[in-house]
């Protein structure tokens, strides 16, 4: 699903938007979609801090996140609470996916289920493991993560644009509705 979304109305104003949200509350699709601006280069958090499909520690992650925002403009997405206070402090737009908990698990199956299970053999688990591991962490930053990015996002109202909305189109209409005000 494509936001819609004009691009010239990033234009002409620091663009370091930060996205954040569950798994499947659409950060990559809506990354990619204010990436298509010229100049505007966009960091998959995972890519960045996952190291064979697990996490880099913590203290690697915030020494990584600073090297993201050294370049002047970006647009950087992922779930990773621990170094939100690092990109939020230097990001001007940030945009908090808040969609309901059963629209992220539905989006999260329809996404993995196919990735996963491609080529599956009985002989390992370790689809099955994933598949488990990503929706217990969905309904997990439901119930503890999502209080930690709210509080994050808070404290850095005074410094960015705080966006909360609940898919990706909202999202997109608000970011053009600020960046194109100017503030």
């Amino acid at each position: 699903m494509a936001a819609c979304f004009r691009y010239s109305a990033l234009m002409g104003v620091q663009r370091r938007i930060a996205i954040v949200g569950p798994p499947g509350s659409g950060k990559t699709t809506l990354a990619d979609e204010l990436g298509r601006v010229p100049g505007l280069p966009v960091t998959h958090l995972d890519d960045l801090l996952l190291l064979g499909g697990f996490n880099i520690s913590v203290e690697e992650q915030r020494h990584r996140v600073p090297e993201l925002l050294c370049g002047g403009e970006w647009i950087a997405e992922g779930g990773y609470w621990r170094v939100l206070d690092l990109l939020f402090r230097e990001a001007t737009v940030i945009v908090v996916l808040d969609p309901a908990i059963y629209r992220a698990l539905i989006r999260v199956v329809r996404r993995d289920v196919p990735q996963r299970w491609s080529g599956w053999r009985l002989r390992s688990a370790r689809p099955l493991t994933e598949l488990h591991s990503v929706l217990f962490w969905t309904c997990w930053y439901a119930l503890r993560e999502r209080r930690k990015v709210f509080a994050a996002a808070r404290e850095a109202r005074a410094a960015a644009h705080v966006i909360v909305a609940r898919d990706i189109a909202e999202a997109a209409r608000k970011v053009e509705a600020v960046t194109e005000g100017g503030g």
